[in-house]
């Protein structure tokens, strides 16, 4: 079912093994259960749940696969708009899109993924920790834990996070974060101050500057970077800080006691309402 001249209208596939369907134009995939699947067309969507137990290699120039059925182990996607549900875990194998969204209970890779506009990640879990990742603008909602890679700088939308972990070159913002556990930053340079940010506790391992805004109180775990400035209500912390440069701290209280703090040039500016 390969031939680069097929032209089918809706499939509906049961097989034992591995499946590879071709279309020269668009694509409707019906009820689909196979080990392995390999589709390309033009524009693929479904009209029913797809259950691949193996690997899914899914390549077109528009991908709507968002049945709440569907059931992926491994999902290798190359795309231009990339929609994908899975009514439980996928494992993302090599992702190219412009853009994408994923909604399952846990997201994983097992290569990289590259999207050049905003992915949208959905899930209980979500760990995207490849170091060769090249991602935009990523938001996510993630009821536990999210951790995220890419390989140079990105731009963090809209987060909801019990615990975020992020590595990449450069980090910066263009929607609130709100985590309710533990967030930890590791870049060059950090810069993180919607004014909505909404912080419990924040680490960072900043090689240049990191800066970081709260709505109210915000506890300090781990730091060490070259500059650091913090803007809250209140300040604290559970570990020490070590910064080389400036430290500027602006709150109503700050508490910043911990014995093993190594501050170079320190600036404090209490708020008092």
């Amino acid at each position: 079912m390969d031939n680069a001249n097929n032209d089918w209208g809706t499939v509906k596939i049961n097989a034992s093994g591995t499946v590879t369907v071709t279309d020269s134009n668009a694509l409707i995939i019906g009820a689909v259960s196979a080990a392995n699947l390999n589709v390309k067309a033009t524009t693929i969507t479904q009209s029913a749940a797809a259950k691949i137990s193996g690997v899914a290699n899914i390549n077109g120039t528009d991908i709507t696969l968002t049945n709440s059925g569907n059931d992926w182990t491994t999902l290798a996607v190359s795309g231009n708009n990339v929609s994908i549900n899975d009514v439980n875990a996928v494992n993302l194998g090599a992702l190219t899109a412009a853009s994408l969204t994923v909604n399952a209970s846990a997201i994983t890779q097992s290569a990289a993924a590259k999207v050049t506009g905003v992915a949208s990640l959905i899930a209980t879990d979500i760990n995207l920790a490849n170091a060769a990742n090249d991602w935009s603008t990523v938001t996510l909602s993630a009821a536990n834990n999210a951790t995220l890679s890419d390989v140079n700088g990105i731009i963090l939308g809209a987060v909801t996070a019990g615990n975020l972990t992020v590595s990449a070159t450069s980090i910066t913002q263009n929607a609130a974060a709100k985590v309710g556990g533990t967030a930890s930053f590791s870049a060059a340079d950090v810069t993180l101050t919607n004014a909505a940010n909404d912080f419990a506790t924040v680490a960072f391992n900043a090689a240049n500057s990191a800066t970081l805004t709260d709505v109210n109180a915000v506890n300090l775990g781990a730091v060490t970077a070259a500059n650091l400035t913090v803007n809250a209500t209140a300040i604290t912390q559970t570990a020490a800080a070590k910064v080389s440069g400036n430290a500027v701290f602006s709150a109503n209280d700050i508490a910043l006691t911990n014995a093993a703090n190594d501050f170079n040039e320190l600036f404090m500016i209490c708020l008092f309402s």
